[in-house]
């Protein structure tokens, strides 16, 4: 018993040595992550702790290199490479000449949005008087590049990708305040690409990258596109991980105030950014969605969720959903544009398929009018069959897709070129009926975790009113390409660390 007292007294000794050194105490962290670092090689990725906050966007590396990692703190760095060569049929003449022809070269990325980014989590140890032990602050940074010449995705913008803080615990869930994916996309990525991951997380999650298989993210999006600028979600999990709930707003973003990535004409907003004065909802918008992961059914994993998104959107005539008129002081023709979006996956010993629906309403007001709502119904399955009578490394991904378009709002001053989803319609004055299929197949080789090669083929057809409405596949700024059908084949490149 005295031996043991002896014992508990040194060790109380020491801990209140270390409490009155907290700087050296720091110090030896920062050396010993430093030395982790340095001695890992490039297909060696250190031992770090999983959080909610260390998935990249396609999920396939679970654990970032970690640059720093305190008591409280710890900071990883993440990123993907890759580089495709690629040709595509019908591509638009860069003089604009109407006589489409055969293209090939480097593309922007076929799979992955080239990029780097930071993760942060903090504990908030002081949350305990709260309720909320294990409370933490979470953020995220992350850019996008294109591999064939090294430019900004987005020119003048550094985080395209993401720009967030929030907080997690498993009390509150995950709330987020910043740029970030739309909630709807995280949550149709698992049904609306083969590429996707089998089920929903609190994670954000992606579509391939570019090629027109994905062109239906489109439906997951806002008035900014996939990605919500001045954006909150919200998203936690029920019973273990099997229920997910996701719900997400964003503030009009192109009025005075925010972030200042909006203007009015030819005048771009210093500080520009946020909602507009006295029009709160324009430029808004919503979503929400509920996922049900991994049921067993039949041996395997049946995962489902069903989604609603809707943009709330002023009527000018640029690109901008929530744009105003700078002529008449004010927002005009507010147009509201939804979509309901349901599917999901069934996973079996490797094997994943998956399969979704989509249905999107869209008003169209115009400054001279009305052209009725927009009604597009599409259709998706896709899966993924390991080929392992060849190497167990080896995947094939396989997709399809059709979309019907009723009532489809044409560019103003063309009369071929059908307008994307969730954008202005004021200078409009024609509608078309069309469809739209396609069909992708890709083989990957996964040389190791982080490392892919692969070989893909892309094919699209556009029928009716919507047989003229394909643009530049390749992401090289050429205009439509005024043929009915596409055709593409690449292969490429992808390291993930």
């Amino acid at each position: 018993m005295k031996k043991e007292v002896q014992a508990l007294n040194a060790r109380l000794a020491q801990l209140e040595k270390e409490k009155s050194q907290p700087a050296a105490q720091e110090t030896l962290v920062r050396q010993q992550d430093a030395k982790v670092i340095a001695n890992t090689s490039a297909g060696d990725v250190p031992a770090t702790p999983k959080t909610e906050n260390s998935d990249n966007v396609l999920g396939v590396l679970q654990q970032p290199i970690m640059l720093y990692h305190g008591h409280d703190t710890s900071l990883h760095i993440y990123g993907i490479i890759e580089g495709t060569i690629s040709g595509w049929s019908n591509q638009p003449n860069a003089n604009g000449n109407g006589k489409p022809s055969w293209a090939t070269g480097f593309q922007t990325a076929w799979f992955s949005g080239n990029r780097l980014g930071f993760d942060v989590d903090h504990a908030l140890t002081s949350a305990e008087k709260f309720g909320l032990p294990d409370l933490k602050v979470i953020a995220k940074l992350e850019a996008e590049f294109e591999s064939p010449s090294g430019n900004m995705d987005t020119p003048g913008v550094l985080f395209n990708r993401d720009a967030w803080i929030g907080f997690q615990s498993p009390e509150l869930g995950k709330l987020t305040f910043g740029r970030q994916n739309t909630v709807t996309r995280d949550f149709t990525q698992t049904w609306g690409d083969p590429y996707g991951t089998p089920f929903v997380s609190l994670n954000e999650g992606g579509y391939s990258n570019v090629n027109n298989f994905k062109q239906i993210i489109f439906y997951s999006a806002s008035s900014t596109t996939t990605r919500n600028d001045s954006g909150i979600v919200w998203k936690k999990s029920f019973l273990g991980d099997h229920m997910i709930v996701g719900l997400d707003y964003s503030f009009g973003s192109q009025g005075v105030g925010g972030s200042g990535n909006g203007g009015i004409g030819n005048m771009p907003l210093l500080d520009g950014g946020g909602g507009s004065p006295g029009q709160f909802k324009v430029g808004s918008n919503q979503a929400i969605s509920l996922a049900y992961n991994n049921l067993e059914v039949g041996g395997g994993q049946l995962s489902w969720n069903v989604n609603y998104n809707r943009s709330s959107c002023g009527n000018f005539g640029d690109d901008h959903c929530d744009a105003s008129d700078p002529s008449a002081g004010n927002y005009v023709n507010q147009n509201t544009n939804q979509a309901f979006l349901t599917g999901g996956t069934y996973v079996f010993d490797g094997w994943r398929v998956g399969a979704g629906y989509i249905r999107y309403i869209a008003q169209q007001h115009t400054n001279t009018g009305n052209l009725g709502d927009r009604k597009d119904n599409v259709w998706i399955v896709d899966g993924t069959i390991p080929v392992r009578p060849i190497s167990k490394d080896l995947d094939l991904y396989w997709g399809a897709w059709e979309a019907f378009g009723h009532n489809s709002a044409l560019y103003a001053g063309n009369n071929l070129v059908v307008l994307p989803f969730f954008i202005s319609t004021a200078n409009s004055t024609k509608t078309v009926n069309g469809s739209r299929i396609n069909a992708t197949v890709s083989l990957m080789y996964h040389l190791d975790k982080q490392t892919d090669i692969y070989f893909a083929y892309d094919y699209q057809l556009g029928r009716g009113g919507w047989s003229h409405t394909l643009f530049d596949t390749q992401g090289n700024g050429g205009g439509p390409s005024l043929r009915a059908e596409t055709t593409g084949i690449g292969t490429g490149v992808r390291l993930k660390f």
